[in-house]
């Protein structure tokens, strides 16, 4: 008894809702409606179970949807995720590139550093050559204009 209550508080509460539904329905839906109410049984129990099925059928047809959205969303997210680690990837590569030349400029900084230690290394030994060479010429220079000018004394005689 309390069964059959039951299901006709659902089949007035289905009927209620069935109006409101009816404009987004498709005429598979409507046609089924159509023949629930124009049963000539008119059994509870089989409304009961047509009910059931109808029920079952929008709750797969929900469960669809909400796969395929699902489905969807994981799509998406994996190819977010995709897009995030090649963007990480060449990130990660020019960084590792950048360091390498950061490398080599530090190398060719200290090469440069030696080759100017040297060029004033010779610049200094060069330096000291001419000085060393000019104080020669000076005292070989001064050696013979000594020579070829007369003394004093020799005037004063």
């Amino acid at each position: 008894m309390a069964a059959i209550r039951l299901a006709t508080k659902d089949i007035r509460e289905v009927r209620a809702s069935k109006m409101v539904r009816a404009a987004s329905e498709s005429s598979k839906d409507r046609e089924e409606r159509a023949s629930i109410s124009l049963d000539s049984e008119g059994s509870a129990e089989v409304e009961v179970a047509r009910l059931a099925e109808k029920m079952m059928r929008t709750t797969r047809k929900r469960r669809e949807m909400r796969r395929a959205a699902l489905q969807l969303e994981y799509k998406k997210h994996a190819e977010g995720l995709e897009k995030d680690i090649h963007a990480d990837f060449e990130q990660h590569r020019r960084l590792d590139s950048y360091r390498a030349q950061l490398g080599m400029f530090r190398k060719l900084l200290r090469k440069k550093a030696m080759i100017e230690e040297r060029m004033l290394a010779n610049a200094s030994k060069l330096e000291r050559a001419y000085f060393d060479a000019n104080r020669e010429f000076s005292v070989t220079l001064g050696g013979r204009v000594g020579d070829i000018l007369p003394t004093p004394n020799v005037l004063i005689r």
